[in-house]
């Protein structure tokens, strides 16, 4: 299945243009994509659209934070069948762990997961595309939006510990403090709203009426289905890569089997662990080599390679250029 998420966010993107008075046929013919795109909420639409309409409308209406005035504008995301299953809960670390394992319902390329840190939760938010193109506006909006219904849940005078970004800053200061109330940290491992751990016992501020009997029933459907393990699977695969950890034991430990029984379920959809690796691998590679200035070094680490050396090597095995000559290609935009 390719990289999707539900139209709402499509068509949130529609009534948000629309309120500024803009043209929607003509921000859409720029991105690429016809208008009808936008029309129904549950429908699955590459990742690639809102993306490609996000950094279009931040150019064409010279909105340098415009992703972050969406996630304003829309509030408490809609997120469709993942709300049925946080009705029953009572408290935010609940909600985390309900979330991590039920948002591919929303969309299954963005891979949310919870980071113990100690005194910290490290509550990660990942956008995967096929593009392997970094989009700040998807990033700001996704994280904004992500603050944005822990504000919904918790009431709005919550507040994150933080708020990473793996891009670096590009907007004044003065633009984060007025969206978040504080400058996020830029280029970290992770994009992330940071909780203090005590947060993790807060209380919902929302009433939610009782959890029947046939949505637990759907839950348990869905946690079954094979995809919701290959989503799993990624999932994990993208919590560890940064920590050198992105191995078939160390991923099988986390999902609670033998390393036997993850290659098992894996081949029956066609699929080894080392073709998710390598992809998974090749995203981030070629996000942070294209989009970013990091050093090869340092990118070396963040995609699980001790040696730049053999990153190197890798990169130019998987892409067919060597990484330096991949960054100086995007810069020159052949």
């Amino acid at each position: 299945m390719s990289a999707n998420i539900r139209g709402t966010l499509v068509l949130d993107f529609t009534r948000f243009l629309t309120h500024l008075g803009q043209d929607l046929a003509k921000v859409f013919s720029a991105a690429g994509y016809p208008l009808e795109s936008a029309l129904d909420r549950d429908t699955r639409v590459p990742v690639e659209v809102p993306t490609a309409l996000l950094e279009t409308a931040a150019r064409m209406l010279d909105m340098p934070d415009f992703g972050l005035r969406l996630a304003e504008f829309r509030q408490m995301p809609d997120l469709g069948p993942v709300a049925l299953f946080l009705r029953e809960k009572e408290t935010l670390g609940d909600v985390l762990e309900t979330i991590a394992q039920a948002f591919h319902l929303h969309s299954n390329a963005l891979y949310l997961t919870n980071i113990d840190m100690g005194d910290t939760i490290v509550h990660a938010i990942e956008l995967l595309t096929t593009d392997h193109r970094l989009s700040r506006q998807s990033a700001e909006m996704i994280v904004a939006g992500v603050r944005e219904m822990f504000r919904w849940i918790l009431g709005p005078d919550w507040r994150p510990a933080g708020i990473l970004f793996r891009h670096a800053r590009v907007l004044p200061e003065r633009t984060y403090l007025a969206h978040f109330g504080q400058v996020p940290e830029f280029e970290q491992e992770y994009n992330a709203i940071v909780l203090e751990r005590a947060d993790l016992s807060l209380s919902l501020k929302r009433a939610a009426p009782a959890f029947d009997k046939d949505a637990r029933a759907i839950l348990a459907d869905v946690q079954s289905a094979p995809e919701v393990f290959l989503y799993r699977v990624r999932q994990l695969i993208v919590l560890t890569l940064g920590q050198g950890e992105a191995r078939a034991d160390r991923i099988a430990g986390l999902l609670g089997i033998d390393r036997r029984t993850l290659h098992r379920r894996l081949s029956r959809e066609g699929l080894t662990f080392s073709g998710l690796l390598h992809d998974v691998r090749r995203e981030f590679a070629q996000q942070y080599v294209v989009s970013t200035d990091r050093s090869m070094a340092e990118i070396a680490l963040l995609v699980g390679f001790e040696s730049p050396a053999v990153f190197s090597r890798w990169y130019r095995d998987a892409m067919g250029q060597t990484p330096r000559d991949s960054r100086a290609a995007a810069r020159a935009g052949t």
